[in-house]
C-alpha cells in the first residue's frame, strides 16, 4: 500500500469524521488536499439535482466524495487501485449515512465505460477531477471520450484539470500528472461552460467564468498557493496582471473546471448555470464563513452570500440589521438592501458595477501626483498638507490597507484624494508606532458629484528622519445630500472652514460634530465634551491618546475599593517599568477567553487590537481620572463585543425534532399540476427543491400525495398545520415549508436588555485581565526583579478580591436578566403553553375518539370476541357508546369509570369460559382510579385538560389493544394467531402418551429431556409453530438486543473515550459538606446528579418543590440523596467510601457540587441523558406501542431514578427472588407525582448500562412474554361432541405429556431473560471466584485455543460439508459484515464463549486496569480461535445462500446467511446466553454453578445427539435415519478432531523426557496401555483417552461426569475455593522449603502460586505459565533433546540438593554414564554432593534406579525366560548384553533371578524362609551365575546336557556333592508336590524320577 494511503486510513482510524482536528495536529501538504474543507469549495456551490446518481472517476481520498454523497441520490467512486479506494471507505466508516449512499468499483473508466454500455448504465453526473492520468493526448481523449459515455441523456460530465501554462507552474511548481493546455480541454470538451478555479482546483478560493474574469489587480491579493517553490521563477502577481489585462487570462489560469453536456437540458432542470463567479471565506471562524456569488440571468446580476455552517446564520442575518441601522442614520444615502433567503442562510444583494481597486489605486495616485510636489520621484509621491506644513508620502501600502474597508466609500474620496489631504486638518495626537516617533490624526472632508458628504481620518506616522507618511485612511459614510455653506459659528478648537475638491466649504465646528456623530472617540476630550459625550466607537479609538471620555465611574467609591487596591498596585509596577505590552501572544489567549464565554462574534483581530492599546495606555497612567477614562474604555470595548453576542433558542427546533425527522425522510410526490402552479407564482421548483434538501425532501417520480401527509401531520400536529385545509397541493406544499422553516433555531442576544449593567461588569473584567498580562512581562523580571517580586505580592491579594468581586457582579446581572426576562415571558409562555395544550387537547381526543369507535365496532362483530365477558361488553359499551355521539358537553358518569375498572379487573383475572389471555395494563387501572378520585361528579371530556385528555386516550387504546390484539402473536413470523398454534399444539399432544408424574423415572426423564436442553432443543422438540413462531420470536429478540448494546456502546464510546472513563471512575472521590455531614462523591456520581437535577421529578426528590393542586399548591419537601457507596482510587491507592448517610442539600449545595464538574464532564452527562431520554426511550415506546397503543417512555429529561430502600415500605413476606414481568418492572411505571424519598447516587456509566440493559430487554422479549403468556393461558371449552363442556387448556396438555416440569421450562426461561444477571441466595463473592476460575482456566490456554476450531465440524450436522469444506470459506471476511447479518457474533466476540466468561456493558465501556487488559491478553486466544472458526462458518453459510438462491441481491444473500448462521450457531455452537444455556446452567445456585462449570460443549454435544435420538425413536423414517447417522457421525469426527488437538498440547505438557513426542500424542489421544495388566486397567486406559473422553456420555452430563472422575480415581474440588485448595498445597510447599526439604526451587515455588492465586483474581497466568513451560518441555525435550541442556532445564525447577529429587537425578546419571557422557554423569553427582546429598544416599539411589532400569529392559526378560528353562547360555547371553550397556554383572543376575520368581508366580519382594549350606556364604555373583535353581530347572526342562555340565561345573567350583543333591532333592520334592496337586502326572514322574536316584526316599517324597 503506498505510504500516502497507509497514512491516511491511519488518520481515519484515529480521527474519525473529525479532519479539522486531524489537520491541526497533523501539518503536511498531502493532508490538507485530502482531508481540507476548502477541497470542496470547487463543487460546494454547484446546484446538482438530488435525484440524480453520479460517478466519480479516481478516488482521490474522498476529497469531493462526501459532498457528493450529501447532494446526490447516490456516488459511485471508480478507481483502478483498491487501495485508493479502500482509502474513501475507511473514511466515511464513521458517517454510516453517507457510506450507505457511495458504492465502490476497481476498474479504469474505459474498460468500466465498455461494460457500463453492455448493461445500459449510466450517470446524471461524472465527475472527473484531476484524474486525466494518461501520458499522451490520444490517452487523455480515450479517457474524456469514456467519461462521456457514461452519461445519461442530460447528464452533465464536470471536468477539473491543472494548466500546463499556468502562471504558478511557469513560475516554477512542480506540473501534476494530467496537465493540458486550454487549447486541449477546449478540444477535449467542445462547447462546455469554462470555469477558472484560483489559485488551483484543489484549493479554490475564488472561482471565475468566461462571463466573468478578473480585472487587472483583482489576482494580486489572490489566495497563497501551498505549493509554490521556495524561489519563484517570476512575480505571479505581476504576470497575472499582464495576462488580465492583455485578456488572456484563461489561457495562463493555473487550473480548468469545466461542465459539458451532450444535449442540453431543460432550463427548468439546471438552474446552476447562472453562477458567473463565486468566492469563499474559510479563514475566519464557522459562525462568519461565508460564500459570495455572482448569478446572471437575463442580463441581470445578483451577489449571493451564503453561510457555510448553521452558525453562520446569525451573521448573515445581521446584513438586514445593519442595512436597517445604516438606512435610518443615513437616509440620503443609496444602501443595497439585501433580501433573505434559504431561511436566513442566503443575503441575496443587487449587482454594483464599480472600480477595481488597481483602478482606484491608479486613480488615488494620479490625484496626489496633480499637486506637483517638488519631493515626487517614479516610485514615491506626495502632499503638503496646508495645517501641519508637512510633506507627506502616500505610498500604496497606505492606499492599499484603506481600500480593504468601506470600499464604496473609499473609493469616492481616493479619487480626490489629492485635495482632500492637502485640506485635512490636525485634530489629535497617536501614540506612535514602533520605528516612528511621532503620530497624529488629519480629518479631511469631500463631496462627490452627486453632493454627498464623506469624512476622511488619515493617520500619519512622524520618522527622526523627518519624513513623515500616510498609514492609512478611514473614510466614514456620507452625512446628507444637501450642499453645505459656511458657518458662521466657529469651534472652539478652529474658526475657520474646509473647502472640499468640488467647491462645498463645511465649519470646522459643523465637520467636528459629523464625527462626533459617527467617530466620537478620535476627537479630543473636551471637544468631545462640548459635543455632549455622545460616542460611538471606532477601531481607531485603540491608539488615540485623549479621546477617553469619562463616565460616571468612581473607583475610589468603596464598592471598587479592591480594584482601586489593585490598580494601585499594577501603577506602581508601570511606574517602575513603563513599557508597553509587548506579549500579544498572551493577550490574544485572554481575549479569545473572554469572547468566547460571553459569545460574542466580535472580530477577534480587533478586540485584541483594541485591548492592547488600553493595556498600553495603561502603563502611561498619570493620575486617578486616567483611571477613570481607562475603566470606562474598557467598558466601552466590552459594549461592542457584547452587541454582538448571539446564542441560539433550539426550543422549538428539539421539541419537534421527530416531525423533522419526517420531513426529511417522507418523499413528496409533486405533480404536473403542481409544478405548474409553483411556476404560476414564480416559485422555481429545482430552485425550491435545492434550498430545501435535507430538510423536506420532494420528487417528481415518486412518494406519498402532499395533500395525503399534510393531513396526516395536522392530525398529528394541530399547533402547526391547519386540519381543514382545503386549497391547492402547491399552497399545502408552501405551508409545510414554511412550517418547516419555522422549526429552525432563533438567534438572540442575551444580554441585550441590560447591555450597559454587563458592559460595565465586564470592564472590570478586562482590566483583571489586562492585569494579568502585566504580571507576565518578561522585562519586568529582568531589570527589576527584587523589587517587583515585593510588588507583585503585595498587590496579590487584592487582585484575587478585585476580580472575584467582578465575578460575583457579573453573575448578579447574569442572574437579574435571567429573572426579568423569565417574567417578561411568562405571560407570552404561558399563552402559548396553553394553545399548544389545548391543541394537544383535541388532537388526543380525535385519536381516542377514533379508538373508541373502532373498538364498538370491533365488538359488534361476534367472530373472535369469545375472551371479552358479556358484563365488560355491556359497561365499557356504555362509554363507547357515549364517545360515539361526540355530543357537545359530553360527560362521562363516574359509576360508568367504577364499573369499567372492576370489569377490566375481570378481564384481566383468571375468567372461567374465556379461552384468550387479556394482555394487562397496570396503568389502565391507576388512570381510572385517578378519573374516579379526581372527577366524583363525572367527567366531561369538554373541560378536561390536556393532561387527563392523554390519560383518557392512553385507556382508551390500551382497552381497544387488549381486546383487538389477544388472538394476536406480536412475534409470529407468518401472523399466526393464538388460536392457530395453541389449538396445534393442543390437537398434537393429544396424540402423545400420558408422562409419568412421580419416580425415579421421572425425575430422570426432566433431568434428561428439560434440565439439560438448551431452549432450541426444548422447543424443537415441542415442534410445530411454537418452535416456528414463538421460539423464533424469541431468539430474534435476542439479535435485538445485541444490537441495541451494540448501538449503545458505540454512542458512549463516541462521546467519551474508555481511558476518561476509568480516569473519571479512579479519580479520587471529592468531599463537600451539606448541614454538617461531610459527603464523598465520584465524578461519575456527581454527573448522576447533574443529570437527576435536570428531570423534574430527580430534583423534587432531592430538594423538593410546589405542585400545583385543586386545592392550592402544595409544598412538597426534598428527601436529599444518598451516596452510594462506591471504590476509587485516592492518592493512588483504592479507597472506599464508607456507609453514607443520607444528606438533604439546598440548591445552593447543589449548585457547588456541580460546579466541580468541568464543561466536558456537563456535556458527557447531558449527551447521556439526551440518549436515555430520546434513543433508548424509542426502544421502550416501539414496544408500548406493539402491546398497549402508545407511547409509555414520554419523560424529558429522563434519568433513572433509585430511590434508598430504606425509606421504601416493603412487605416482610416478600423475597427479593421473585423475577418481575417485563411488562411491569419499575421503569415502565407511571411516576408517583408527591414523591420525595431520598436518592441513591450512582455512577453514571453503571446507571447508563443498566438502563440500557432494561431496556434493550424490555423491547428484545417484552412481545416474547406477552405472546407466551397468551399461548400458556390458552383454554377452550369443547362446544360439542362426546367431550362437550370439556375445557382444553395448553398449560394441561404440557403438565400431562411432559410433566410439571415443560412449563416450568418456560417459566424459569421467561423468569432469567427478565433478570438476565440472575437471582440467587449464594453470595456475590462466591460468584466472583467461581466466574474467576473460569476465566483463568480458559483464558492463555493452548489446550482451549487449539479445540476451539475444532467446533467447526460440529457445523455439518447442520451444514453440508459442500460448503464447509469449500476451499472460498478461508477468504478473508470483514466482522463488521458477520456482526450486522449475524448478531450472536458480536455477542461472542464480547468474551461469551463460556458460561460466565463474558464481559458486561460497564466492563465494555469503561478502559481496563492494568490486570484487566493483561486478563484480556491472555485471554485473546480463545477469543481469536473463535473468530477464525466463526469467519469459515460465515463464509459457509454465504456459499450456501448464493447456492440455493441464485439471483438474490448481494443484501439479500447477506440476509440469508446471516439467519442460517445464528440457526447453525443454535444447533451445534458454543455461545453463552440465556437462550443458549440449559436449563441447569440458568440455576443460579452457587453448586449447579460449579457442578456445570466447563460443560458448554459437552452439553452441546448431549443436545445434539439427543435430539437426533428422540426424533428417530418418535419417528423411525429413512429421513430421520439419515439425519441420525450424519449426527453421530459428525459428533465422532468432531469428537476425534477435538481429542487430536488436544492431544498435542497434552504431548507438550508432559515433561517426560524419555518417551518421543509421537508417542506421548498417541498416549493421550488414545490412551496408555504401558502399565495395563489386568482387564479392568486397559478398559479404564481406552475410557481415559481423550477420544473416549469426548464421546463418553458420562462426561457430558451433570454429576454423572463428577461421579465418572471418582471411579477414575480423581478428587472433586469445589471450583469456588479452588484456588485455595492450590494456595494451601503452595504453603505446604513454602515451609518445606523454609526447611531445607523441598523439592522445587524457589522460582519454581513462585510460578506455582502465582498460578493459584490467578485462579482467584480471574487473570490466567497459571493457564499461560503452564503453557509457556509446555512449549519448552516440547523444544528442550524433543526439538533440541540434548542431554546436558536437558539437566540445565530440569534444574530450574527440581531443586538438586533435594533428597526427594534423588531418584530423578540419579536416573538421569546413569542414563549419561548408559550414552557414554560420563562428564556429565559426573557432573550431576559432584553437584549433588555441593547441594549436601551424601555418598551414601546418592549410591542407595544409583543402585535402586540401576535395578528398576535392568527391570525394564528387555534382555532382562530374555535371561529371566533362559533362566527359567535352564539355559546356560542363553542365560550368560543376557547377562553379556546387560553388562555391555553398562550395568554391573552382579546387579543384573539378581534382577533377572528376581524377574524369573515374579514369572514364576511370586514376588520378586516375598520372603522365603528356605534352609541355607555353608555356601550361601560363597554364592558371589561374580564367580559363577549359574546355580540350584537354574540347574534344577534344566532337569525339568528336559536339558540334561546343561543339567550334568552345571552338576559337574559346581563341583569343580568346589560345591560339595552332598550339599549339591541336598538342594536339588529339596526342590524337586516340591516340584513333584505341586506337579502331583496340579494332575500333572508326566512332571510329577520327572522329578520322583530323579529325586530316587539321588538316594532320596519314596515315603519322604510322599510326605
Amino acid at each position: 500500500m503506498k505510504k500516502i494511503n497507509q497514512e491516511l486510513i491511519a488518520l481515519f482510524d484515529k480521527y474519525g469524521s473529525d479532519r479539522r482536528r486531524a489537520l491541526r495536529e497533523n501539518k503536511k501538504l498531502s493532508y490538507l488536499y485530502a482531508l481540507a474543507d476548502l477541497r470542496e469549495n470547487l463543487l460546494d456551490w454547484y446546484q446538482f439535482d438530488p435525484e440524480q446518481q453520479a460517478l466519480q472517476i479516481g478516488a482521490d481520498a474522498g476529497a469531493l466524495t462526501g459532498l457528493l454523497a450529501r447532494r446526490l441520490s447516490s456516488v459511485t467512486v471508480l478507481d483502478v487501485s483498491e487501495e485508493n479506494l479502500e482509502v474513501v471507505r475507511r473514511r466515511f466508516k464513521t458517517e454510516p449515512e453517507l457510506a450507505a449512499k457511495i458504492r465502490y468499483v476497481c476498474a479504469d473508466v474505459e474498460t468500466y465505460a465498455r461494460e457500463a454500455e453492455k448493461r445500459g448504465g449510466t450517470y446524471g453526473y461524472v465527475v472527473l477531477i484531476g484524474d486525466l492520468t494518461a501520458a499522451d493526448r490520444a490517452g487523455r481523449a480515450a479517457q474524456m471520450t469514456a467519461a462521456k459515455q457514461l452519461l445519461s441523456a442530460h447528464g452533465t460530465l464536470i471536468a477539473a484539470a491543472s494548466n500546463w501554462f499556468g502562471v504558478k507552474y511557469m513560475a516554477g511548481a512542480e506540473r501534476e500528472t494530467g496537465a493540458l493546455s486550454w487549447n486541449e480541454m477546449k478540444q477535449l470538451l467542445p462547447g462546455g461552460e469554462f470555469y477558472y478555479p484560483m489559485p488551483d482546483y484543489r484549493t479554490a478560493g475564488e472561482i471565475f467564468s468566461d462571463a466573468y474574469l478578473p480585472k487587472k489587480g483583482d489576482l494580486t491579493g489572490v489566495l497563497p498557493v501551498y505549493d509554490c517553490p521556495q524561489y519563484m521563477l517570476m512575480d505571479m502577481g505581476a504576470a497575472l496582471d499582464a495576462a488580465c489585462e492583455d485578456g488572456r487570462f484563461p489561457e495562463f489560469a493555473n487550473a480548468f473546471l469545466v461542465f459539458w453536456q451532450r444535449q442540453a437540458a431543460p432550463e427548468a432542470e439546471n438552474a446552476s448555470q447562472d453562477v458567473i463567479y463565486v468566492k469563499y471565506n474559510r479563514t475566519r471562524e464557522d459562525c462568519f464563513q461565508i460564500r459570495t456569488e455572482i448569478r446572471e440571468k437575463n442580463g441581470t446580476r445578483e451577489v449571493w452570500k451564503t453561510a457555510l455552517y448553521p452558525e453562520g446564520k446569525a451573521h448573515i442575518q445581521s446584513f438586514e440589521e445593519k442595512y436597517q441601522v445604516l438606512d435610518r442614520q443615513n437616509p440620503s444615502l443609496k444602501l443595497a438592501k439585501p433580501e433573505l433567503q434559504d431561511e436566513g442562510m442566503t443575503a441575496v444583494f443587487p449587482y454594483l458595477e464599480g472600480k477595481t481597486r488597481a483602478e482606484v489605486t491608479d486613480l488615488a495616485k494620479e490625484s496626489v501626483r496633480r499637486k506637483n510636489n517638488p519631493k515626487n520621484t517614479e516610485e514615491m509621491i506626495y502632499i503638503h498638507n496646508n495645517d501641519v506644513k508637512r510633506d507627506i508620502l502616500v505610498g500604496r501600502n497606505g492606499i492599499k490597507h484603506s481600500l480593504q474597508r468601506k470600499w464604496n466609500a473609499a473609493a469616492a474620496v481616493f479619487s480626490q484624494l489629492g485635495d482632500v489631504l492637502e485640506q485635512a486638518i490636525q485634530i489629535n495626537e497617536l501614540k506612535p508606532r514602533e520605528g516612528a516617533e511621532g503620530a497624529y490624526i488629519l480629518l479631511g472632508y469631500a463631496v462627490d458629484e452627486k453632493e454627498r458628504e464623506y469624512t476622511a481620518i488619515f493617520v500619519v506616522n512622524e520618522y527622526k528622519n523627518g519624513n513623515a507618511e500616510m498609514e492609512s485612511v478611514d473614510v466614514l459614510y456620507s452625512t446628507n445630500a444637501k450642499k453645505i455653506e459656511p458657518s458662521a459659528k466657529a469651534a472652539k478648537a478652529r474658526n475657520i472652514a474646509i473647502p472640499s475638491s468640488l467647491g462645498s466649504t463645511i465649519s470646522i465646528e459643523e465637520l467636528l460634530q459629523k464625527v462626533n456623530e459617527i467617530h466620537s472617540d478620535v476627537l479630543p476630550l473636551r471637544v468631545a465634551e462640548y459635543f455632549g459625550n455622545e460616542r460611538r466607537s471606532t477601531k481607531l479609538e485603540k491608539d488615540v491618546k485623549f479621546s477617553i471620555r469619562k463616565k460616571n465611574v468612581e473607583i475610589n467609591a468603596a464598592e471598587n475599593e479592591n480594584w482601586k487596591a489593585a490598580y494601585e498596585g499594577l501603577l506602581r509596577e508601570f511606574e517602575i517599568t513603563k513599557e508597553p505590552l509587548r506579549d500579544r501572544e498572551a493577550a490574544q489567549k485572554v481575549v479569545r477567553k473572554f469572547l468566547k464565554e460571553i459569545k460574542s462574534g466580535y472580530d477577534e483581530e480587533q478586540f485584541l487590537d483594541r485591548f492592547v492599546s488600553l493595556c498600553n495606555y495603561g502603563a502611561d497612567l498619570k493620575s486617578d481620572s486616567d483611571y477613570k477614562d481607562l475603566v470606562t474604555a474598557c467598558a466601552m470595548l466590552a459594549e461592542d463585543a457584547l452587541r454582538e453576542s448571539a446564542e441560539m433558542d433550539m426550543e422549538l427546533y428539539n421539541e419537534y425534532a421527530d416531525l423533522r425527522k419526517e420531513l426529511r425522510t417522507s418523499t413528496l410526490y409533486v405533480n404536473k399540476k403542481t409544478l405548474n402552479d409553483l411556476a404560476a407564482q414564480d416559485i422555481r421548483y429545482n430552485e425550491l427543491r435545492q434550498k430545501n434538501f435535507g430538510r423536506v425532501k420532494l420528487s417528481q417520480k415518486n412518494g406519498e400525495s402532499i395533500d395525503t401527509k399534510y393531513a396526516e401531520w395536522a392530525e398529528r400536529y394541530p399547533a402547526l398545520f391547519k386540519e381543514d385545509q382545503n386549497t391547492s397541493q402547491s399552497e399545502l406544499l408552501m405551508d409545510i415549508i414554511a412550517v418547516r422553516k419555522s422549526l429552525d433555531p432563533v438567534v438572540k442576544n442575551p444580554y441585550f436588555e441590560e447591555i450597559e449593567e454587563h458592559a460595565e461588569a465586564c470592564a472590570y473584567e478586562l482590566l483583571g485581565m489586562m492585569n494579568d498580562v502585566a504580571l507576565e512581562k518578561p522585562t519586568f523580571a529582568d531589570k527589576y526583579e527584587e523589587k517587583l517580586r515585593k510588588l507583585r505580592q503585595e498587590n496579590k491579594e487584592a487582585l484575587r478580591r478585585a476580580k472575584e468581586q467582578a465575578k460575583n457582579e457579573k453573575k448578579l446581572l447574569q442572574e437579574k436578566y435571567a429573572t426579568n426576562a423569565e417574567a417578561r415571558i411568562a405571560v407570552v409562555k404561558e399563552k402559548y403553553e396553553k394553545r399548544i395544550d389545548r391543541n394537544e387537547y383535541w388532537r388526543l381526543r380525535r385519536l381516542a375518539v377514533k379508538d373508541a369507535k373502532a373498538l364498538a365496532e370491533w365488538m359488534k362483530s361476534p367472530t373472535d370476541s369469545k375472551h371479552i365477558p358479556k358484563k365488560f361488553k355491556e359497561t365499557v359499551g356504555t362509554i363507547l357508546g357515549l364517545i360515539e355521539t361526540e355530543k357537545p358537553d359530553l360527560r362521562i358518569p363516574l359509576q360508568s369509570f367504577v364499573a369499567m375498572k372492576g370489569a377490566l379487573q375481570e378481564l384481566y383475572g383468571d375468567q372461567e369460559g374465556l379461552y384468550l389471555y387479556v394482555e394487562q395494563d397496570d396503568q389502565v387501572i391507576n388512570i381510572l382510579d385517578r378519573f374516579i378520585q379526581k372527577y366524583p361528579e363525572g367527567a366531561n371530556l369538554d373541560t378536561m385538560n390536556g393532561t387527563d385528555m392523554k390519560y383518557f386516550r392512553n385507556l382508551m387504546a390500551s382497552v381497544k389493544k387488549a381486546c383487538t390484539d389477544a388472538n394476536k402473536l406480536h412475534t409470529s413470523q407468518r401472523e399466526k394467531s393464538v388460536i392457530e398454534v395453541s389449538e396445534g399444539f393442543i390437537k398434537k399432544s393429544k396424540k402423545k402418551k400420558d408422562a409419568r408424574e412421580t419416580g425415579i423415572i421421572r425425575r430422570m426423564q426432566d433431568f434428561l429431556g428439560l434440565e439439560m436442553l438448551d431452549a432450541n432443543s426444548f422447543f424443537k422438540r415441542i415442534g410445530g409453530d411454537v418452535y416456528s413462531e414463538l421460539w423464533k420470536g424469541l431468539r430474534k429478540g435476542l439479535d435485538k438486543k445485541i444490537n441495541h448494546w451494540r448501538e449503545a456502546m458505540d454512542f458512549i464510546n463516541e462521546l467519551v473515550d474508555p481511558k476518561t472513563v476509568r480516569k473519571w471512575t479512579e479519580e479520587a472521590a471529592k468531599e463537600f459538606e451539606i448541614g454538617g455531614t461531610k459527603v464523598q462523591l465520584t465524578i461519575p456520581q456527581i454527573m448522576s446528579l447533574y443529570c437527576l437535577m435536570k428531570r423534574d421529578q430527580g430534583r423534587q426528590h432531592i430538594i423538593g418543590t410546589q405542585i400545583p393542586t385543586e386545592n392550592g399548591i402544595l409544598d412538597i419537601r426534598g428527601g436529599g440523596f444518598k451516596a452510594e457507596p462506591i471504590s476509587h482510587t485516592q492518592k493512588g491507592k483504592k479507597a472506599k467510601i464508607e456507609k453514607a448517610k443520607v444528606v438533604e442539600p439546598t440548591a445552593a449545595d447543589i449548585q457547588a457540587i456541580l460546579g466541580t464538574l468541568t464543561e466536558e464532564q456537563e456535556k458527557a452527562a447531558e449527551a447521556i441523558q439526551k440518549y436515555l431520554s430520546e434513543d433508548v426511550a424509542a426502544w421502550g415506546n416501539e414496544t408500548t406501542m406493539l402491546l398497549f397503543g402508545y407511547e409509555k417512555f414520554t419523560t424529558k429529561n429522563y434519568f433513572p431514578i433509585v430511590s434508598d430502600k430504606n425509606f421504601v415500605n416493603q412487605l416482610v413476606t416478600k423475597t427479593d427472588d421473585i423475577a418481575p414481568s417485563l411488562k411491569s418492572l419499575g421503569m415502565t411505571k407511571n411516576i408517583n407525582r408527591f414523591a420525595n424519598n431520598p436518592v441513591m447516587i450512582q455512577d453514571i456509566f453503571k446507571v447508563f448500562a443498566n438502563h440500557v440493559d432494561q431496556m434493550s430487554n424490555y423491547n428484545a422479549f417484552a412481545a416474547s412474554e406477552s405472546d407466551f403468556n397468551k399461548f400458556m393461558n390458552y383454554k377452550k371449552k369443547q362446544e360439542k361432541g362426546k367431550e362437550k363442556g370439556k375445557v382444553d387448556t395448553v398449560r394441561n396438555e404440557m403438565d400431562r405429556t411432559m410433566g410439571k416440569g415443560g412449563a416450568k421450562y418456560i417459566k424459569t426461561l421467561m423468569n432469567r431473560l427478565v433478570t438476565a444477571s440472575g437471582l440467587s441466595d449464594d453470595s456475590d463473592f462466591a460468584k466472583m471466584l467461581v466466574r474467576n476460575m473460569k476465566v483463568a482456566s480458559v483464558g492463555a490456554n493452548l489446550r482451549v485455543i487449539v479445540q476451539q476450531p475444532t467446533a467447526y465440524l460440529r457445523a455439518g450436522n447442520s451444514l453440508s460439508m459442500k460448503y464447509l469444506l469449500n476451499p472460498a470459506v478461508f477468504k478473508k471476511t470483514d466482522k463488521e459484515t458477520i456482526y450486522k447479518y449475524a448478531p450472536i457474533a458480536l455477542w461472542k466476540s464480547w468474551g461469551n464463549y463460556e458460561m460466565d466468561t463474558g464481559k458486561t456493558m460497564y466492563e465494555q465501556m469503561i478502559a481496563p486496569t492494568k490486570a484487566a487488559k493483561t486478563k484480556e491478553l491472555l485471554m485473546a486466544g480463545a477469543g481469536w480461535a473463535d473468530e477464525v472458526t466463526w469467519s469459515r462458518l460465515w463464509n459457509a453459510c454465504v456459499l450456501e445462500a448464493k447456492d440455493k438462491h441464485k439471483g438474490a441481491t448481494q443484501e439479500e444473500i447477506y440476509t440469508i446467511a446471516g439467519e442460517r448462521f445464528g440457526e447453525i450457531v443454535d444447533e451445534s455452537q458454543v455461545v453463552d446466553s440465556v437462550l443458549h444455556r440449559s436449563q441447569i446452567m440458568r440455576k443460579k445456585g452457587l453448586y449447579t454453578q460449579m457442578t456445570t462449570s466447563f460443560m458448554s460443549e459437552p452439553t452441546k454435544t448431549f443436545n445434539m445427539a439427543s435430539n437426533a435420538l428422540v426424533e428417530l425413536v418418535r419417528n423411525n423414517t429413512p429421513e430421520n435415519r439419515r439425519k441420525f447417522a450424519r449426527c453421530y457421525m459428525t459428533i465422532i469426527a468432531s469428537s476425534v478432531a477435538t481429542a487430536c488437538a488436544a492431544g498435542l498440547v497434552d504431548a507438550m505438557r508432559d515433561d517426560d523426557d524419555d518417551d518421543i513426542f509421537l508417542e506421548k500424542w498417541k498416549k493421550a489421544v488414545v490412551g496408555d496401555y504401558s502399565k495395563a495388566e489386568t482387564p479392568k486397567d486397559y478398559i479404564m486406559a481406552t475410557l481415559s483417552n481423550n477420544i473416549a473422553d469426548n464421546l463418553n456420555p458420562m462426561g457430558m452430563i451433570p454429576y454423572l461426569r463428577d461421579g465418572w472422575s471418582l471411579l477414575q480415581g480423581y478428587d472433586i474440588n469445589r471450583t469456588d475455593f479452588d484456588w485455595l485448595n492450590d494456595i494451601m498445597k503452595n504453603i505446604k510447599r513454602w515451609e518445606q522449603f523454609a526447611a531445607g526439604e523441598s523439592e522445587y526451587t524457589l522460582a519454581s515455588l513462585l510460578l506455582n502460586t502465582t498460578g493459584a492465586i490467578s485462579k482467584m483474581t480471574g487473570v490466567p497466568i497459571g493457564s499461560a505459565e503452564r503453557d509457556l513451560k509446555a512449549l519448552t518441555n516440547w523444544v528442550v525435550l524433543h526439538i533440541i533433546g540434548d542431554d546436558e541442556m536437558k539437566f540445565n532445564y530440569k534444574k530450574l525447577s527440581k531443586d538438586v540438593g533435594s533428597e526427594k529429587n534423588a531418584s530423578y537425578y540419579a536416573e538421569r546419571m546413569l542414563k549419561a554414564k548408559f550414552s557414554g557422557n560420563d562428564d556429565l554423569a559426573t557432573r550431576i553427582y559432584n553437584e549433588m554432593i555441593a547441594a549436601g546429598v551424601s555418598n551414601e544416599k546418592i549410591d542407595n539411589k544409583l543402585e535402586s534406579k540401576e535395578k528398576k532400569l535392568l527391570k525394564e529392559e528387555p534382555a532382562t526378560m530374555e535371561g529371566a525366560e533362559a533362566y527359567a528353562a535352564g539355559d546356560y547360555n542363553g542365560y550368560m547371553n543376557a547377562i553379556d548384553s546387560l553388562t555391555a550397556k553398562g550395568y554391573g554383572k552382579g546387579y543384573a543376575v539378581k534382577v533377572i533371578e528376581s524377574v524369573y520368581k515374579k514369572m514364576k508366580g511370586g514376588d520378586d519382594e516375598e520372603e522365603t524362609f528356605e534352609p541355607i549350606t555353608n555356601d550361601y556364604w560363597d554364592n558371589e555373583p561374580d564367580k559363577d551365575p549359574a546355580g540350584y535353581e537354574m540347574m534344577f530347572n534344566a532337569y525339568m526342562s528336559g536339558n540334561t546336557n546343561d543339567y550334568s555340565w552345571m552338576w559337574d561345573r559346581m563341583e569343580a567350583n568346589g560345591k560339595e556333592e552332598g550339599n549339591i543333591k541336598s538342594s536339588m532333592k529339596s526342590r524337586l520334592k516340591k516340584a513333584y508336590q505341586a506337579a502331583k496337586a496340579e494332575g500333572n502326572y508326566q512332571k510329577a514322574q520327572r522329578a520322583k524320577t530323579e529325586f530316587l536316584r539321588l538316594g532320596g526316599k519314596p515315603e519322604t517324597l510322599e510326605g
